[in-house]
């Protein structure tokens, strides 16, 4: 499975060092913001650009479109990967490539970056040279890659467990969202930044639609980007996002048809039985079972993110199957 997050970034909130360039500042500032979250390699990258296109040109030479494998576990990536590493040992298991932390990070980073790559569609295979970086998401063990293009940031992360993809890739939202510039320019002015001198006002990030999809291409599912900028905020939020706007709308037509009984029905009496009476106080219990049950879902799903909510801002997405 793999996932495709594609942002912009306000170009006109950065303040530029110099005569620098804002694409390289819009650069730098994302590549901190996954710093921070632990999400990209802030000391050295196991690739560099250059490598990272020559690698897969090499391998898309002798595997040409229509009959190229992208499994990363796969022995013709694998194979490929140690030839382009100089790796000589015949066994593939990452613990066997020796004590040496960097060959096993080029290992795993490479032959998952030109798994990504190779699965790119024909159409869009004109984005390939603007990769830039290689992402690593040690949470979860799931690797990913990172392309620029002007202002337009997209990431492609890849892994074989919907869920833990999923994670991965709500910690990427969530680290690139917008924010005001008192929650940035502190971590700008401490980093050794060339380009970007820090954020007027607020950084302005536009997402598109999340897409996760299938290893043959499909959409699997879709997912909507939420920022939220405060504790409040994330109440409001999660009050009015699924399920719990379900169970909102049943509570209140539930309410609504337990009123018009009460003020239009006749009474109606079937064997001493008041059938209106026992009608609305059955609505009044159901009501009032489903207001219980979206108050507490409400609650539990407040608790379950108020523990991702970083700093004054963060990111959710909402998922829905494609």
């Amino acid at each position: 499975m793999r996932t495709v997050i594609s942002l912009r970034v306000g170009m006109d909130d950065l303040e530029l060092k110099h005569e620098a360039m804002p694409t390289v500042a819009a650069n730098e500032l994302v590549e901190l913001l996954l710093s921070q979250e632990r999400l990209l390699h802030s000391d050295e990258q196991p690739f560099t650009k250059e490598e990272i296109l020559d690698a897969f040109a090499q391998y898309a030479e002798t595997h040409p479109k229509g009959n190229r494998p992208t499994d990363p576990d796969g022995e013709q990536i694998i194979s490929h990967v140690r030839r382009f590493l100089n790796i000589d040992s015949e066994k593939h298991e990452p613990l066997l490539l020796g004590p040496d932390p960097t060959v096993r990070l080029k290992y795993n980073a490479l032959r998952h970056a030109i798994s990504i790559l190779a699965q790119i569609p024909e159409d869009a295979e004109g984005e390939i040279s603007d990769v830039t970086r290689v992402l690593e998401d040690k949470q979860e063990g799931i690797f990913g890659l990172m392309f620029q293009r002007e202002n337009q940031f997209r990431f492609r992360l890849r892994y074989h467990t919907p869920e833990a993809l999923k994670s991965s890739t709500e910690r990427v939202v969530a680290a690139t969202a917008s924010r005001p510039a008192n929650e940035l320019n502190p971590a700008i002015k401490a980093s050794a930044t060339t380009a970007i001198a820090g954020v007027r006002d607020a950084l302005e990030v536009t997402f598109d639609e999340v897409l996760m999809k299938t290893p043959a291409g499909e959409i699997a599912q879709r997912g909507e980007v939420h920022t939220v900028g405060s504790r409040s905020g994330l109440a409001w939020y999660v009050a009015f996002r699924s399920p719990q706007y379900v169970l909102l709308w049943l509570s209140l037509i539930l309410m609504l048809i337990d009123l018009a009984l009460e003020t239009f029905a006749p009474q109606i009496e079937l064997i001493n039985l008041h059938f209106t009476t026992w009608l609305g106080g059955t609505l009044e219990r159901l009501t009032t079972a489903a207001f219980t049950a979206y108050f507490f879902a409400v609650l539990l799903d407040y608790m379950k993110l108020r523990a991702r909510f970083s700093g004054a801002t963060s990111a959710f997405i909402d998922w829905e199957t494609g």
